[in-house]
């Protein structure tokens, strides 16, 4: 326990000796923040549950205390954050906030695999008896977190190799009246000359024709996002996708773009609403909490046949059930109007969801349930250190945890019976049972590395990397 939490908590129990927590009234008469170099004093006032001049009762204050630190952590833009309080006088208090920044700055090279998963990766790789080193990616990228301090993100990409990538992003402080609205806005350009066109076997059938580029995306997004409560936001979004195509590919299948333009193009635009309630203690990797979010959509086609509407649903459940054992359990589902979409719109299981044990596989299908349980030790509780070579706070105050778990996944994907059974897509339109043990260390910056051993239906066994939450997204996108 650290002394901050230390002095928290004497002084819970000092006042709780004097009074009784559920009638004491407690007003706070200062709020002070430390630590704060950069991010401003609103950007943090705006993320607490405690405001000055407010009366709360003890009980109330400590919940609140809690919530406040886990607000300022899920934002990601500090290492540590502590908040203590303080007896001015015998029913007023003062309220301190610790922060420690992130670096915020990240011009940095680019040099990484571009596949699904690294065992994917390292599975071509091997075939090729060490040799092809074609599936890389480089460039370079500017990511500025925490801009003038309120919270807004720019983002700058060039990337070149197997999956070229060009992007710019921004995420607005927050706006209006209230200061309870966000704009989010991103364009997104890649290029390819080894594209996949089908999936086979389980498996992405690709195309490359000499040292040509064999398609092109377009995406362009526009989000603008309501917080009128801490944890709780409404969104509306429209995204545009553009894509381009070399004639081949077209004639190998003739649904990956599903449109009559002679020039090999297919286009639409998606309008989104979602609404999401969000009470993760971690959002990168919860311990507690609960988590629900739904999402309507509506596609409108331009070039190519798209006019089916989807419902994504999302729920989590995360608790300590005893000591330093913890539940976690995740249910996702996707429906659609209508399964025949093109393929280059499609975004199979084995992407960003995945069924763990399946990391070999990509499945078919525009409509999914999949479900993923897990019991969690903690090996060694949220730790901080200090890493003595580096001088400055943002990379010198580090922490880490670690936990050993046991997994349970079930997923089913429906597709075509006549498309799957062309196609010798055997996974699709079955029950996928996965499950196993894994070993997961987590540190600042919100680095996580998951070391697994898991088994499939199929009797399959392996051991798989991933760098990312279990039951979160791992923005591999196909295009991406």
């Amino acid at each position: 326990m650290s002394f901050r939490k230390l002095i928290l908590f004497i002084n819970f129990l000092v006042f709780s000796a004097s009074c009784l927590a559920e009638t004491e009234k407690l007003k706070i008469k200062k709020i002070v923040i430390n630590g704060n170099n950069i991010t401003k004093n609103e950007t943090i006032l705006e993320h607490i549950a405690i405001k000055k001049n407010q009366v709360y009762s003890l009980e109330k204050l400590i919940k609140n205390i809690q919530t406040s630190e886990e607000n300022l952590s899920n934002l990601q833009i500090f290492n540590d954050v502590e908040i203590s309080f303080w007896y001015t006088q015998e029913d007023e208090i003062q309220i301190e906030i610790f922060l420690t920044e992130r670096w915020y700055l990240w011009p940095y090279p680019i040099f990484e695999i571009s596949d699904r998963n690294f065992n994917s990766w390292y599975r071509d790789f091997k075939k090729s008896h060490y040799e092809d080193w074609s599936k890389i990616n480089y460039g370079i990228m500017l990511d500025w977190q925490n801009f003038r301090g309120a919270n807004e993100l720019i983002k700058l990409k060039f990337r070149k190799g197997y999956k070229e990538h060009y992007n710019i992003t921004y995420v607005s402080r927050s706006l209006g009246k209230n200061r309870s609205f966000f704009l989010e806005s991103e364009i997104d350009f890649f290029r390819r000359k080894k594209t996949d066109y089908l999936i086979s076997n389980n498996q992405l059938q690709y195309l490359n024709i000499d040292n040509d580029y064999t398609s092109t995306d377009l995406f362009a997004e526009l989000k603008l996002i309501s917080k009128k409560e801490f944890r709780i936001s409404n969104s509306i979004f429209l995204k545009y996708h553009r894509c381009v195509v070399d004639n081949e590919i077209n004639m190998l299948n003739r649904m990956y773009l599903n449109s009559s333009n002679k020039n090999n193009i297919g286009s639409y635009f998606k309008l989104s609403y979602s609404f999401k309630n969000e009470q993760r203690d971690n959002i990168e990797y919860p311990l507690n909490g609960s988590l629900a979010e739904i999402t309507l959509s509506k596609n409108f086609g331009i070039e190519s046949n798209i006019n089916n509407s989807e419902i994504n649903l999302k729920l989590e459940l995360h608790k300590n059930i005893y000591d330093k054992l913890f539940f976690g359990s995740s249910f996702k589902s996707k429906i659609s109007s209508n399964n025949n979409t093109p393929y280059f719109y499609s975004l199979p299981i084995g992407f960003n969801d995945y069924i763990r044990s399946y990391e070999y596989y990509v499945i078919s299908g525009n409509e999914h349930l999949i479900s993923k349980n897990i019991f969690k030790y903690q090996i060694f509780e949220k730790t901080k250190a200090e890493i003595p070579f580096f001088n400055k706070n943002q990379f010198k105050k580090s922490h880490y945890s670690m936990y050993i778990s046991l997994f349970f996944d079930v997923g089913y994907v429906w597709e075509s019976e006549s498309l799957a059974l062309e196609q010798s897509n055997n996974l699709s339109n079955s029950t996928l049972i996965g499950r196993g043990f894994s070993l997961d260390f987590i540190t600042y910056y919100d680095k996580i590395l998951r070391i697994e051993f898991s088994v499939n239906k199929l009797g399959e066994k392996g051991i798989f990397l991933h760098f990312s939450n279990p039951f979160g997204d791992t923005n591999v996108k196909r295009k991406k």
